[in-house]
């Protein structure tokens, strides 16, 4: 399956499995009142991250294109990356996390668990393997300080 590394971009992922949510949500009952506080918390961080991600590679001068992690120039790890080494990536799930509160089904711990799975298997394992052999001892040393989500 290494045809689908770095293949569908992880926003369209969570949107795909957003919009699956939403269709599913015709039939099911809702499960509980949205928790506002919670899904306005979740919702504030995953901009932190995601915003935060981006700004970081962009003044870094390194892309942010999940489709092509071997254009990376530069091995960011200040900023938000100091926290987590997929913020962006932490960011989308915080947000599907956010949406699945709003919009609970049946379905939606499944959905969270899927876009998990994928994202750690098709595109970070993939992107790791790239930046390992592009910065060598300098990402394994990151890799060791620093979480791959939280």
């Amino acid at each position: 399956m290494i045809w689908l590394e770095c293949k569908i971009p992880p926003p369209i992922i969570v949107i795909l499995v957003g919009i699956l949510n939403l269709g599913l949500t015709t039939y099911s009952a809702a499960l509980f009142e949205p928790p506002w506080a919670l899904i306005s918390a979740l919702g504030v961080l995953s901009g932190i991250l995601g915003i935060g991600g981006m700004l970081a590679c962009i003044q870094r001068g390194t892309t942010i294109h999940p489709r092509k992690p071997h254009e990376t120039e530069v091995l960011v790890t200040s900023g938000v990356y100091r926290f987590t080494r997929n913020p962006m990536y932490l960011g989308l799930m915080l947000l599907l996390s956010a949406y699945y509160l709003l919009q609970p089904t049946p379905f939606s711990p499944f959905g969270l668990l899927g876009v998990l799975w994928y994202l750690t298997r098709f595109q970070i394992v993939p992107e790791e393997r790239v930046l390992a052999e592009k910065f060598g001892d300098l990402y394994l040393q990151y890799k060791q300080t620093v979480r791959r989500w939280i």
